[in-house]
């Protein structure tokens, strides 16, 4: 968003969708430019990790209908010791990498100890909780075929551990045979999983060329339902204006980086719908206190005085998000409802969080 705002909003990601889509392929147009790797391990902006949430399941996913619940994905249940210290993670039977081998907890292993080796920004999501590259191989560790278990050097509650860890990126499960076989040095694998991918999931990065398209292709051995798309091409087109004349004119079938002016123009024609699904995301103004312009907490507040919440909403924020006042976006753990957490809410003059 090009204005700042001092409430955080919970974002949303508006889908317009062509209704003649073909029966087993979809062309999406995005923004791929902040993609560099489609490493796991590495990935840290939204689009490459949305596009590899297709091809690297996570241990738990979010229930979608209730994002404040977690249901199964690759693990089929996990459980913590008496003493809050050891979790214990049981995979499903029957999980596959798209080569037809199967995924074991040695793979799983394997492949979260080598986000703490490598040690690029993901890897936070697993010191904040005591793992180091250093004791990696001590506390993720196999202890059967099915079974992982996890170390902590103090107990935390297993729900934060199963939002910070076992649903994101860090529990991806890649082929560990793959990764060796393919590995520069001590890179363990990191320059061949830039560009191809061997995780269990239901596609396969098929290709991938910078700046211009990424490929996938169904994963036919995958264990969950058989999607029914057989291949997904996902164009790089960073314009709004772009996708909505490709959109029109049925070049593509899914545009995902319109803004509130064109979804708002589309949102009458038949032949095209827009779609809305809640992100865990927000979009805030942040200011950097170094400057004593921006230490005086009075030229903060006056910000906050200055935004018109409702305003933005109704306008360059429609479709894309709602206001909120804390920084915890709608379903996630911890959010306040709605109708306590509105920066139009206070009956104070003074907004409630700046």
């Amino acid at each position: 968003m090009r204005l700042g705002l001092a409430a955080a909003l919970a974002t949303s990601l508006a889908m317009p969708i062509q209704a003649a889509t073909p029966k087993d392929a979809l062309v999406m147009a995005w923004n791929l430019d902040a993609i560099i790797t489609l490493d796991p391990a590495q990935i840290a902006e939204v689009n490459g990790g949305d596009i590899m949430g297709n091809v690297c399941d996570t241990l738990v996913t979010l229930d979608y209908k209730d994002t404040s619940q977690f249901r199964p994905k690759a693990a089929e249940s996990w459980s913590a010791s008496a003493d809050g210290r050891t979790i214990t993670i049981t995979l499903r039977p029957d999980l596959k990498f798209p080569s037809g081998r199967p995924a074991i907890a040695e793979d799983l292993a394997w492949s979260m100890q080598r986000v703490l080796k490598l040690n690029f920004g993901n890897a936070a999501n697993l010191t904040e909780w005591g793992f180091t590259k250093d004791n990696a191989e001590k506390t993720i560790r196999a202890t059967g075929p099915r079974t992982l278990e996890l170390t902590l050097p103090e107990p935390y509650p297993l729900q934060l551990l199963i939002y910070g860890v076992l649903s994101g990126n860090v529990s991806a499960i890649l082929d560990r045979e793959q990764g060796e076989k393919n590995a520069k040095g001590d890179d363990l694998g990191n320059n061949w999983f830039k560009t191809n991918s061997a995780c269990v999931g239901p596609y396969r990065v098929r290709g991938w060329t910078a700046n211009e398209a990424v490929t996938l292709e169904r994963n036919d051995v995958y264990y969950g339902a058989k999607p029914a798309l057989s291949r997904v091409v996902v164009r790089h087109v960073p314009e709004s204006a772009a996708q909505r004349l490709l959109i029109e004119k049925g070049d593509i079938d899914v545009a995902r980086l319109l803004n509130s002016d064109d979804l708002r123009a589309l949102e009458d024609r038949k032949d095209i719908r827009v779609e809305q699904t809640a992100m865990h995301g927000y979009i805030h103004l942040m200011f950097n206190t170094t400057d004593p312009a921006f230490a005086d907490p009075r030229v903060r507040m006056a910000f906050c005085y200055l935004v018109d919440y409702e305003g933005l909403a109704k306008t360059v924020m429609a479709y894309q998000g709602v206001p909120r006042n804390s920084v915890v976006p709608l379903g996630a753990f911890g959010a306040l409802e709605p109708r306590r957490d509105s920066p139009s809410r206070s009956t104070s003059p003074r907004p409630r969080r700046c």
